[in-house]
């Protein structure tokens, strides 16, 4: 597959009214003797082709103002000492449109060469039901119906006046229990799921935002694990997916996130990226959300470096996007690269490898 590479501009981001903290979201323990989603998947030999470097990204939370946001890029590149080319951040639907900051922090980003990564939450944010689970206001009847619609159509055209190409992603994990868009909150109805995505690509395209580039991005494996939730029931289709995102993280052995194990990058993302290989043979794959807690059951600077020595593996693998926070609300939960000075210096390490680039996937 062809790996497209656009130019860069200067441009910066954030301003802390209109972002967000991220809460990465979690898999239910599997009961004992449950098959995992991965048994059913398709799971066909990687075919090795002649590999080009993975492009480096990372989570960058966004702190004090959009302005900042290039003085956070640049404090992270000189911490680990390598560019990267992509930049990730989120943000929720009632916080505002393009105007009242994005803009800015994409500009920030695009100034220093890289790509701007937009997680965008249909959610309410706030109140006794911040993920919006079973609220008729964000779940994907009221997309499907165009009670947005509104809002979608001005950021739309906001993005479309942005002078480069940008990553989406709405809909993250719907594989999972935790969001408004997720198959658990809508009566297990995935197809709701599918249309309410497409109505949004639709809706971008028709204001022209043809530099929006969608990610579709389940986790790596589903919960509940029942037949109607596998993440393949909620391709939206070919033509409205750009890149598929996978998301995954090593909690440790302490949380039943992770099944009370040291959950390997092997043990994550093998059976995954196989089978989207085998799947969507034409789509390139990222790891849109990944990132390791420090030694709770392992070692997370062993845990990086085997990360990065195995993603040569995939040819399906062009990016990976690390999410580089430490969430106040998770005791013992620290995802930095700096958590420890051995998991900085194994990053260090992996990211001046040749099959490593920080080089942004379009410009």
């Amino acid at each position: 597959m062809v790996r497209l590479r656009f130019v860069s501009v200067w441009l910066t981001l954030v301003m802390a009214t209109v972002l967000v903290h991220p809460t990465p979201a979690v898999a239910g323990t599997l009961p004992e003797g449950t098959v995992p989603q991965a048994g059913r998947r398709i799971l066909l030999p990687v075919v090795q082709v002649t590999q080009m470097p993975v492009i480096l990204g990372a989570y960058l939370n966004p702190e004090v103002s959009p302005q900042y946001y290039g003085t956070l890029i640049d404090e992270f590149e000189g911490l680990v000492g390598q560019e990267h080319g992509i930049y990730h951040y989120y943000t929720h639907w009632p916080l505002g449109d393009f105007a009242v900051g994005h803009d800015v922090i994409f500009g920030e980003i695009a100034a220093r060469g890289a790509t701007p990564m937009l997680t965008f939450m249909s959610i309410p944010a706030s109140g006794n039901n911040p993920n919006g689970c079973g609220d008729r206001n964000w779940n994907l009847d009221s997309i499907i119906d165009g009670d947005h619609d509104s809002y979608l159509r001005t950021f739309a055209q906001q993005v479309a006046e942005f002078d480069h190409t940008v990553l989406f992603r709405w809909g993250h994990e719907m594989n999972l229990v935790e969001y408004s868009w997720s198959g658990y909150c809508n009566g297990q109805d995935t197809q709701k799921f599918i249309e309410a995505y497409r109505h949004i690509v639709d809706i971008f395209r028709r204001q022209g935002a043809d530099n929006v580039r969608w990610i579709w991005s389940p986790n790596y494996q589903s919960w509940p694990v029942e037949p109607w939730n596998d993440m393949h029931n909620y391709y939206p289709g070919d033509e409205y997916v750009d890149w598929i995102g996978l998301v995954g993280y090593n909690w440790g052995e302490s949380r039943s996130d992770s099944g009370y194990r040291w959950a390997t990058f092997d043990y994550l993302f093998d059976d995954v990226l196989r089978d989207m290989a085998a799947r969507y043979p034409d789509k390139p794959v990222m790891l849109a959300d990944f990132a390791s807690v420090e030694d709770d059951g392992g070692d997370k600077a062993a845990w990086i470096t085997d990360a990065f020595a195995q993603m040569a593996s995939y040819s399906n693998l062009q990016a990976v996007v690390w999410h580089n926070f430490d969430p106040p609300w998770y005791d013992g939960v620290n995802f930095r690269v700096d958590s420890s000075s051995d998991a900085l210096d194994a990053y260090q390490s992996a990211v001046q490898d040749d099959e490593v680039t920080g080089q942004a996937p379009y410009q």
